[in-house]
């Protein structure tokens, strides 16, 4: 069997995009529901669920991440952290403009954790990190995966928490 430079190098990317800091790799492809794992900087289990939805095809105002001038065939309907058994807070606003993912991975941080989510193709392609710190969604940011030094958007949150 003679193996190609092509299938070669395929399967070395397969291999270290397999090799995430330890975390599996959720791919949204022909799946309407995708569940990862990995674990924070203290090595508490971290578990994310994500829904995939069929979003209403209002002419594509309003999209930015994944899709161009048209709504995106599929985005986050839904995202679910948890924390050990604690669920995570998060806002609708982290994640229903990421259309049409493709993959997702949970990574250890210097102080927590961060779900990166890949999606959108060629021109519409986007890397979005959300990071996580102290059991909270601190920050987002989204980058054009062609452009990602002209064209991104970040997000800063900051929750009134009760501590028990």
């Amino acid at each position: 069997m003679k193996i190609t430079p092509t299938a070669c190098a395929l399967l070395i990317l397969v291999l270290c995009l397999g090799s995430v800091h330890g975390a599996e790799i959720g791919s949204f492809l022909d799946r309407d529901r995708v569940e990862i794992t990995g674990a924070n900087s203290d090595g508490v289990v971290v578990r994310a669920v994500m829904v995939i939805s069929r979003p209403p095809g209002f002419g594509g105002q309003g999209w930015r991440w994944g899709s161009e001038g048209s709504a995106p065939a599929i985005s986050m309907g839904q995202l679910d952290v948890y924390l050990g058994v604690n669920r995570v807070f998060v806002p609708i606003s982290a994640y229903s403009d990421l259309g049409n993912p493709r993959s997702s991975t949970i990574e250890t941080a210097d102080k927590g954790f961060q779900i990166v989510v890949r999606g959108g193709d060629a021109a519409t392609s986007y890397k979005a990190t959300l990071v996580f710190e102290g059991g909270l969604l601190r920050s987002r940011k989204v980058v054009n995966g062609e452009f990602p030094d002209e064209a991104w958007e970040e997000t800063i949150y900051s929750f009134n928490v009760r501590r028990e």
